[in-house]
C-alpha cells in the first residue's frame, strides 16, 4: 500500500526512515502569511531544501547559491559537499523548473500556487517513501528518477486535485521544456505507481506542513 499517515505524527528525521514518530500530533502551522513578504524565493527554496532532503539526505549535497536581478537563488556554485556533477545538474534543473513557474505565474504571490507546491511535495514524498520502503518489489518508474521530473509528475496531478482549472500538458512541457507527451506520461506513471490514491486530507496536510518546516531548519543548518 502507498504510505499514508493514519495518525499523522512528526516524521523521525534520520534519512530513509520516513515513518511516523511516536509522539502527539504537532500543533497547528502559524497562518499562511509566514509566506507572504517572501513567497517566491521562499518556495523555491522550499522545493530544493525538502527534494534535496528526500533524494540525498542532508549531508550529501550542499549549494552556494547568489541572487540575481529578480531575487531568485538561481545562480548555483558546486560546493566542496557535492557528490557528483549528476547531482548538481538534477538540482539545478529542478531549481531553473521552480523559477520558471514562479515567473510565468499568474499571481507571484499566490497562496494557491504555496499550497499546490506544497502538496506536491507531499505526493512526491508517498512515492519516495513507497520506493524505499522495498526498492526490488516498488522501484520508481524510470521516468520519474530525477528530482525535476518527480516533483514536476506530483505538481501536475497536486493541481489536477486542488484546482477546477488545470493547466494543459503543452503549457507544462513549455515551462519544463519538454514535449507534452512526455509531461503527460510523467503524470499518468506517477499516477499509476500510487495506484491512484491521490486524495490528501486536512490532518495529513497539516502534519507534512509541519514536517517541511521542520526539514526547512534541519537543511538550512547544513546549507
Amino acid at each position: 500500500m502507498i504510505y499514508t499517515p493514519a495518525h499523522p505524527a512528526p516524521l523521525d528525521l534520520h534519512f530513509n526512515k520516513l515513518v511516523p514518530a511516536t509522539s502527539t500530533l504537532p500543533s497547528p502551522l502559524p497562518s499562511p502569511t509566514f509566506l507572504d513578504q517572501e513567497r517566491p524565493t521562499l518556495l523555491v527554496d522550499i522545493v530544493l531544501k525538502v527534494m534535496t532532503r528526500l533524494y540525498y539526505g542532508v549531508k550529501t549535497v550542499k549549494l552556494s547559491e547568489t541572487a540575481d536581478h529578480e531575487g531568485f537563488l538561481i545562480s548555483i556554485t558546486p560546493a566542496a559537499s557535492i557528490d557528483s556533477t549528476r547531482h548538481y545538474q538534477e538540482l539545478f534543473d529542478l531549481k531553473d523548473l521552480m523559477v520558471t513557474l514562479i515567473q510565468r505565474a499568474p499571481s507571484r504571490n499566490s497562496k494557491a500556487l504555496t499550497v499546490t507546491v506544497i502538496q506536491a511535495l507531499l505526493l512526491a514524498h508517498r512515492m519516495l517513501a513507497h520506493h524505499q520502503s522495498n526498492t526490488e518489489l516498488y522501484p520508481l518508474p524510470a521516468c520519474l528518477s530525477s528530482p525535476k521530473n518527480l516533483f514536476l509528475a506530483a505538481l501536475t496531478l497536486s493541481e489536477a486535485c486542488l484546482m477546477d482549472c488545470q493547466t494543459s500538458t503543452r503549457i507544462w512541457g513549455k515551462l519544463s521544456e519538454y514535449p507534452p507527451s512526455h509531461v503527460a506520461h510523467l503524470k499518468t506513471s506517477a499516477l499509476v505507481y500510487m495506484q491512484y490514491s491521490v486524495h490528501v486530507g486536512s490532518q495529513e496536510f497539516a502534519w507534512w506542513c509541519q514536517v517541511v518546516m521542520q526539514w526547512m531548519r534541519l537543511v538550512g543548518s547544513q546549507f
